[in-house]
């Protein structure tokens, strides 16, 4: 196809040598923007038209061999040359011929003799027509190209902002069912955002929390020695680690939490608050005041949890990146959601009750030795895991809070770790019912009793001195 700045190529058949060279002479002379080749007859036409595929075809009727009529039908049979516009020269003035040449699929059809400038006229024209429905070509080949890109975008857009909508949702639902405390706190350490947990935590609702600092709820001393730490990592912008304090519950008790987070940078990339978890640790606390016959155990469970803890600081980092590339008004709700789930304490479950289907935290996998992609999302998944003695208790438990029967759904037992041995789990299980009270989705987080069912026997003896 040649180009519409380049010279059109004409190819004139015609039998006659005399015919040729006069049009030949015309064309050279008044029409230098055009290259003319030539043919004698139909089939010599067919291969010139291979060779050098002209923009147009002046195609003479009568032709020994094959005459203009076959040979137009050939060039119209085939996909490559069937678009090259074809004149018909002939001194054949029927009318039926005419009507034949046009069925054919000529674009016009003059009678010799004729008047050279009228047609050199309809040539320019015909040449004209077939460029412009070319480029025409061209573009509507691009426009549809263009109108499916953009179809394509467009769906993918969709499917992702209904995959954010779906994450958002899941996030939402498994922070209100944690047992970690998330918050998020501006560059005067007054908390901005605290999860629901501040009730059970410490005895405050949100709004009580909301607006206050962390030293609030602290006696004088620690909270000096609290805002010295918060204010020396403010300054380096470095990450909130395993930072343990107390806090004072509503009632006066002691409350020992141990808090993980991230600095929150604005734009410019200047530190303007952290958010981050934290967790309840009084049990822990509580154990270590038992005595030194018992710290050993102690310190080695929480050897453990420190270093999940570093590596789910790994995985949030990376959570965070991934979800900052989101729409803006997602990202801190993600952000939020996502600490939680990854700080969460030894694992939480997501169990869809009508697709019967859950899904498995990557802690909770790692709390029983497993790979990520090691446990399929299918119930039994669960229950081959749960000690035989005690599947009938959590199931008849687990029927009963389905029944509402059951106001809570707290079981205690073993679950089997994928070396072989048992581990006590306690778990912290909430449902959501449809308009008709059906449960729908049973979410559930799971807490690591192994090392406080390990001191049982000292407890018993120390009950018993005591």
């Amino acid at each position: 196809m040649n180009d519409l700045h380049d010279k059109a190529i004409v190819l004139l058949v015609d039998d006659s040598i005399t015919n040729l060279m006069a049009f030949s002479d015309y064309l050279t002379e008044n029409a230098p923007h055009y290259d003319l080749v030539t043919a004698n007859n139909g089939v010599e036409a067919l291969v010139k038209v291979e060779k050098y595929t002209p923009d147009i075809i002046l195609l003479d009727v009568m032709m020994p061999e094959i005459d203009g009529f076959e040979t137009c039908r050939r060039l119209k049979r085939n996909p490559q040359t069937q678009d090259i516009p074809v004149i018909f020269m002939t001194s054949l003035a029927d009318t039926v011929d005419k009507i034949k040449g046009l069925s054919l699929g000529a674009v016009d059809y003059v009678t010799k003799p004729f008047q050279k400038e009228e047609f050199l006229a309809r040539l320019n024209t015909h040449l004209t027509i077939s460029r412009l429905r070319k480029k025409l070509q061209v573009q509507n080949d691009w426009l549809q190209k263009e109108i499916e890109e953009r179809r394509q975008a467009e769906n993918a857009l969709a499917k992702r902002n209904q995959e954010l909508r779906r994450s958002e949702l899941r996030f939402h639902d498994m922070v209100m069912s944690l047992s970690d405390w998330a918050w998020e706190m501006d560059r005067h350490f007054c908390f901005t955002y605290s999860s629901g947990r501040t009730v059970e935590l410490l005895g405050y609702q949100v709004e009580e929390v909301l607006g206050r600092t962390p030293f609030q709820f602290m006696d004088v001393r620690e909270a000096t020695q609290y805002e010295e730490q918060l204010s020396n990592l403010l300054q380096v912008q470095a990450c909130i680690v395993d930072i343990e304090c107390t806090l004072r519950h509503q009632d006066g008790h002691p409350v020992y939490l141990q808090s993980n987070g991230v600095p929150i940078l604005d734009e410019d990339h200047r530190l303007i608050g952290f958010r981050g978890a934290s967790k309840d640790i009084t049990a822990q606390k509580q154990l270590e005041a038992i005595g030194l016959e018992y710290r050993t155990i102690l310190e080695q469970e929480l050897s453990l949890q420190s270093q999940q803890l570093q590596a789910s600081e790994v995985q949030l980092k990376e959570e965070i990146a991934e979800r900052r590339q989101a729409e803006s008004a997602l990202e801190q709700s993600r952000e939020r959601l996502s600490l939680v789930e990854q700080d969460a304490n030894d694992g939480l479950w997501d169990w869809d009750l009508n697709n019967n289907e859950i899904y498995f935290s990557v802690r909770w996998k790692r709390t029983l030795g497993y790979a990520l992609e090691e446990l399929g999302n299918h119930p039994d998944e669960l229950r081959r895991r749960i000690h035989p003695d005690d599947y009938p208790v959590f199931m008849d438990k687990l029927k009963g809070y389905l029944e509402k029967k059951l106001s809570e759904f707290h079981p205690l037992f073993r679950c089997k770790h994928k070396e072989g041995y048992y581990i006590w789990m306690l778990l912290y299980g909430t449902c959501a019912w449809n308009e008709k009270q059906k449960p729908q989705r049973l979410l559930a987080i799971q807490i690591n009793l192994s090392a406080i069912e390990r001191l049982r026997p000292l407890l018993d003896k120390l009950d018993s001195i005591t």
